[in-house]
């Protein structure tokens, strides 16, 4: 398993917000840094949701949260500038919840190992 991030957003523009989806997959000191440059391009992060675990000999980490701004490409780079995708299929499903996304992201790993 490679490090790396995966992101996706979805616009509600009902409520004029933002719901952010990261994947970090790196050692833990790095999932920290990458993780404080997130929420520092994006705040506030609202309803903040993470879960942790491990990927092959890195870790990762799962973070969901809403914001007002919106994500811009130069931004991405300024997070982490490794391996970034967008993964248009990470978002919360209907039922489960951030549960549910990390059953999808532990698949996703699986994958790749």
């Amino acid at each position: 398993m490679e490090r790396q991030l995966w992101w996706n957003l979805r616009v509600e523009p009902e409520e004029q917000r933002v719901q952010y989806f990261f994947v970090v997959i790196n050692d833990n000191r790095e999932i920290g840094i990458i993780s404080s440059r997130v929420i520092e391009q994006l705040a506030p992060a609202n309803e903040l949701q993470e879960k942790r675990g491990k990927a092959g000999t890195l870790h990762y980490k799962l973070m969901e949260f809403f914001s007002p701004k919106r994500l811009e490409a130069w931004q991405l780079r300024k997070i982490y500038d490794g391996n970034v995708r967008q993964d248009f299929r990470l978002y919360e499903r209907h039922e489960g919840g951030i549960d549910s996304l990390e059953s999808y992201v532990l698949d996703e790993i699986r994958k790749r190992e």
